[in-house]
């Protein structure tokens, strides 16, 4: 089997995201929580969206009310793998490398709901513990070596609305 890297991934502080096994490369596959790791009733709900539809990569939820937008990758392979694989990381131990990486998917399509990047953080803030500021820290140390190639991947893929399967979950 194939799996897509981010070019120069192997070298960054980042190799133990990418994984070998097949299992854990499914979009639909979700780790058990690592035995340090308990998960926020946020992650937890997060979680059970995704077992409703395992086609989905994530589900971005409105700061108000209880719209959701299920989100599937299809248009950039390459992307959507390391989505994935950064997803499962954050979900088996909260990375907060794997969350920035996610973030700056997320934010990209959260756009076409009329959701900022603000809400994104929030919503990653109540799913892992984190601050928007400590997202925001962990992108700046981020941007030097991961953040171009998979900006680079994304390029012209995630600026219109054909990106992605959008399903209403609400």
């Amino acid at each position: 089997y194939y799996i897509p890297r981010i070019p120069g991934l192997a070298s960054s502080p980042l190799p133990e995201i990418l994984t070998e096994s097949a299992e854990e490369i499914s979009i639909g596959y979700i780790p058990q929580p690592s035995s340090e790791c308990s998960r926020p009733a946020a992650l937890e709900e997060q979680i059970s969206l995704l077992r409703v539809d395992s086609s989905l990569s994530y589900v971005l939820m409105q700061p108000t009310g209880n719209q959701h937008h299920g989100i599937a990758l299809t248009d950039a392979p390459q992307v959507a793998q390391a989505f994935i694989n950064f997803r499962n990381r954050a979900f088996y131990n909260g990375d907060i490398q794997s969350v920035a990486l996610m973030s700056k998917v997320l934010c990209s399509v959260a756009k076409d709901f009329g959701l900022m990047k603000e809400d994104v953080f929030q919503q990653l803030g109540k799913e892992y513990g984190a601050t928007s500021s400590r997202i925001e820290a962990e992108i700046d140390n981020l941007k030097k070596n991961i953040l171009p190639r998979l900006e680079t991947m994304m390029e012209g893929r995630y600026e219109r609305s054909d990106y992605a399967v959008v399903m209403r979950l609400s």
